[in-house]
C-alpha cells in the first residue's frame, strides 16, 4: 500500500499546477475540433473513449507498464530506457514525441531536484545524453517504482494525469462546461484502467498506436490556420 509521504508526492507531481508543461498540449485534439470531428460532450466521450483504447493504451500505457518488468531492482534504470527508447521510435508524429518528450523531462528534472534521489538524478544524467529518452510515461512509471508508490497506484495516477490533460483540452477548445469535463474523466476512468489490463501483459513488441487518424491529427496541428496549443 501506497505510504502517505508516496501519496503525496504522486499527488504532487501529478496535480495540474505541478509545471509539467502539459497544459499546453492537446497532442492532436485542437486539430479534430478544428475540423469538426468533435463538437460536443457526446463526440468528445467517443473519441477520448477510442483515443485511450487503441493509441494511448498500446503507447504510453504499455511503457508506463513496461517499467515495472525491470525484474531485477538493480537494472531498472536500463530497462526504462529502453522502454523510453522504444516508445520514441514507435511515435508515428514528431509532435506527439516531442510533446511527451518535453513534459517528461520537465516532471523528472524538478523530481530530480525536489527528491534528490540518487537513481533520478542518475536517469536524469541518461536522458541529457539521449535525445529519444524522458517520455512523460516512463518518468512517472520511474518515479513511482523509484519511491515506492507501487505499481497499481503509480499506473493509476498517471493514467488520470494523461485522461485529465486531454479533457481540460477540450474544455478550453469546445467550449466545455466544468461539469461536462467532470463528467467525461468519471465515465473515462474504468476505459483506461480496462485498456491498461488489456496491454499489461503485451511485449514491447506490441508497442505503437492502433489509430492512425489520431497521430494525422498530431501532425496536421502545426499548419491549423490558428492555434491556442503548442505543436
Amino acid at each position: 500500500m501506497i505510504s502517505e509521504s508516496g501519496l503525496w508526492d504522486m499527488l504532487q507531481f501529478l496535480d495540474g499546477l505541478f509545471p509539467s508543461g502539459a497544459f499546453a498540449h492537446s497532442f492532436g485534439l485542437e486539430t479534430l475540433v478544428q475540423e469538426g470531428w468533435v463538437g460536443g460532450e457526446a463526440e468528445a466521450l467517443e473519441w477520448l473513449t477510442e483515443i485511450v483504447e487503441d493509441s494511448w493504451a498500446w503507447s504510453d500505457g504499455m511503457a508506463a507498464t513496461q517499467v515495472w518488468r525491470a525484474g531485477d531492482r538493480r537494472n531498472a534504470l536500463e530497462h526504462a530506457a529502453s522502454v523510453d527508447a522504444f516508445l520514441s521510435a514507435s511515435r508515428a508524429s514528431r509532435e506527439s514525441r516531442d510533446g511527451s518528450l518535453m513534459i517528461g523531462r520537465r516532471i523528472l528534472q524538478e523530481a530530480a531536484r525536489l527528491l534528490a534521489d540518487p537513481e533520478l538524478v542518475g536517469y536524469q544524467s541518461l536522458v541529457q545524453e539521449h535525445p529519444s529518452l524522458g517520455n512523460a510515461a516512463v518518468v512517472v512509471s520511474l518515479i513511482g517504482l523509484v519511491r515506492g508508490w507501487g505499481e497499481t497506484a503509480t499506473l493509476a495516477g498517471y493514467a488520470y494525469f494523461s485522461v485529465s490533460g486531454m479533457v481540460q483540452a477540450l474544455v478550453r477548445l469546445i467550449p466545455l462546461g466544468q461539469s461536462s469535463g467532470q463528467r467525461l474523466l468519471h465515465t473515462l476512468r474504468p476505459v483506461a484502467m480496462a485498456a491498461l489490463d488489456t496491454v499489461h501483459e503485451k511485449s514491447l513488441e506490441d508497442m505503437g498506436s492502433r489509430m492512425p487518424l489520431w497521430e494525422v491529427a498530431a501532425m496536421r496541428h502545426l499548419v491549423l490556420y490558428s492555434r491556442l496549443f503548442r505543436s
